[in-house]
């Protein structure tokens, strides 16, 4: 039976947000823990790439090729990558905390964790193919919804209370980070937490690609146009890059 415990010290916006995505995926006193994982994870995934457009860009209005790469599939569906959004979504060093150092801590043996290495090579290898939203995950969990349709329906009363709560864009993914840590530790045990961690990260990594201009309530990343520059994709410029969004992550738990 799942148990999902407050955290201590977790923060008052993730108490609110995990109540009510609690409420949205009970069915007559049964999770559906598949729809909370990956609705946890997106929510992380998509708020580690509007930090980037609200601390990284907007503020001084910088041009978003210093910390965005931009992809257009053959399609037209425009993806975002780059370092400075994995930093808010994964980084575990330099005494920070991202989305990922909460997921981690839920799963018991560290050694089980999954490989973001593996999952991040996927999803750069199937962008603008048909397997690029499909969560990979095999196990005794139902099927899986859509980063985007979840986007929909929980991004903007989300977005609401992070601002209600007073939190800054910097802190949503640890906030969304304690969410998500809740999810999997009261939804699972020893053996199925490094499953349910995956399948939070698969959700995290591919939602924190996803064009703000088709997710409702996202209030951030509508002005791409104009030339963009080549600082976050260009090598030679990467540690450029990190060293200057990794004084922005939290290095304290927010509240």
């Amino acid at each position: 039976m799942a148990d999902f415990q407050t955290i201590q010290g977790e923060p008052a916006a993730a108490t609110e947000i995990f109540k009510r995505l609690l409420t949205a995926y009970d069915d007559k006193g049964t999770t559906d823990v598949a729809g909370l994982l990956c609705a946890a994870g997106a929510l992380g995934g998509f708020a580690s790439q509007q930090a980037v457009w609200k601390a990284c860009i907007e503020p001084d209005k910088r041009n978003p090729g210093d910390f965005l790469v931009r992809a257009t599939t053959k399609s037209g569906e425009t993806l975002y990558f780059g370092e400075p959004i994995n930093l808010f979504l994964q980084a575990t060093s330099s005494g920070v905390y991202s989305f990922y150092s909460f997921v981690a801590g839920a799963v018991p043996d560290q050694s089980k964790l999954p490989d973001l290495i593996e999952i991040f090579r996927h999803v750069a290898a199937t962008a603008g193919k048909p397997e690029f939203w499909t969560i990979r995950v095999q196990g005794p969990l139902g099927g899986f919804p859509k980063p985007k349709a979840l986007l929909d329906t929980h991004w903007p009363w989300v977005q609401e209370v992070l601002i209600r709560h007073g939190n800054p864009a910097t802190e949503w993914p640890v906030i969304l980070g304690f969410v998500a840590h809740r999810a999997i530790k009261g939804g699972a045990n020893a053996t199925t937490a490094p499953l349910f961690a995956r399948v939070v990260m698969e959700t995290a990594i591919l939602a924190s690609k996803i064009d703000p201009r088709q997710v409702a309530g996202a209030t951030s990343g509508f002005d791409p146009s104009g030339p963009w520059n080549n600082r976050a994709a260009a090598g030679p410029t990467q540690r450029e890059v990190v060293d200057e969004v990794l004084p922005l992550l939290p290095r304290a738990i927010p509240r």
